[in-house]
């Protein structure tokens, strides 16, 4: 009975193995399950290390958020006191530049109306009239006649 006697060594062989396997297999987790552990708390740490340096971060921000607004209010309230200072100055050197403007307009006003006053009476009597500055000044007709002579004589050269 060979065959029998083989196969009855085969499955001790198979029963023995499966024993070794199933030990080995027991080892094995028992060397895995305190690893697990290690794991399971490791990343217990981790979390708690993680949701504590979210919280410092939260806590920096809304510190720097809330110091900036600070600094932006402060900033805010210098720009517009600078802004009113340029404004005041605008201000002034536009009511200077106008004061000038309105003095030179009187003056060319005043220079207009002896003008006209010359060149009404010219036309009026022929008389050739003297302006203010004491110079003599020609007559339209008498002005344009000499303008003409000028020309004819710059041609003929």
């Amino acid at each position: 009975m060979g065959i029998a006697d083989d196969m009855k060594r085969l499955t001790e062989d198979i029963i023995v193995s499966h024993d070794a396997r199933a030990k080995a297999e027991a080892d094995r987790l028992e060397d895995f399950k305190p690893m697990m552990d290690n794991i399971r708390a490791s990343i217990k740490d981790i979390k708690d290390h993680i949701r504590r340096r979210l919280e410092e971060f939260h806590s920096a921000h809304a510190e720097m958020s809330e110091q900036q607004k600070k600094d932006l209010a402060r900033g805010e309230t210098a720009r517009m006191e600078k802004f009113k200072g340029m404004m005041g100055d605008i201000r002034n050197e536009v009511e200077k530049l106008l004061g000038e403007c309105s003095s030179e307009m009187a003056k060319a006003k005043a220079a207009w109306q002896v003008m006209a006053g010359s060149l009404a009476k010219s036309r009026k009597g022929g008389v050739t009239p003297v302006s203010e500055a004491g110079e003599e000044v020609a007559a339209v007709a008498g002005a344009v006649e000499e303008k003409g002579k000028k020309k004819r004589r710059n041609r003929n050269s």
